[in-house]
């Protein structure tokens, strides 16, 4: 049989007191899951996660309406999309261009940033007949080939 306990509180109306007791015996009642509740609250803290949470809550609609703008969803629209064209990606290729296209983006910037005279019709043609030049149309060509198969 369970004893009830008597609080003493000045200047509370009977009503007041029959809420509060309510309240209490459904913390009662709860205690496992406020004590959860607690624990979780306890990381969020320690983790900073929660000032992130408390910052969000202060800005209120503000936040959250510059967070639903058409501009970014669409940002992040294209970017889980990009993300995805790379994990198709053949790795050994990615590895490769990841290696090579800072060194190659530096030496096409030095040859960009040289004085330039204009090009005579032999060094045009030097440059059409290069091996570099045929694989990169053959490239193009074979990716707007592509591109045309899947529209097909």
């Amino acid at each position: 049989m369970s004893r009830g306990v008597v609080v003493e509180l000045p200047d509370i109306t009977e009503e007041e007191a029959q809420r509060l007791a309510k309240l209490v015996k459904e913390l009662a009642e709860n205690a496992d899951a406020l004590e959860s509740l607690v624990r979780l609250a306890r990381k969020l803290k320690e983790s900073g996660l929660l000032a992130i949470v408390e910052a969000v809550a202060e800005t209120g609609a503000e936040g959250f309406v510059a967070a639903t703008r058409l501009e970014l969803m669409s940002m992040v629209a294209n970017m889980m999309m990009v993300a995805y064209m790379i994990g198709q990606l053949n790795h050994e290729l990615m590895m490769e261009a990841t290696e090579s296209v800072p060194r190659c983006l530096d030496e096409a910037y030095r040859e960009f940033s040289k004085d330039h005279r204009k090009m005579g019709l032999f060094e045009l043609l030097s440059i059409v007949r290069s091996p570099e030049f045929t694989a990169a149309l053959k490239a193009m060509q074979q990716m707007l080939r592509c591109f045309r198969q899947k529209q097909q």
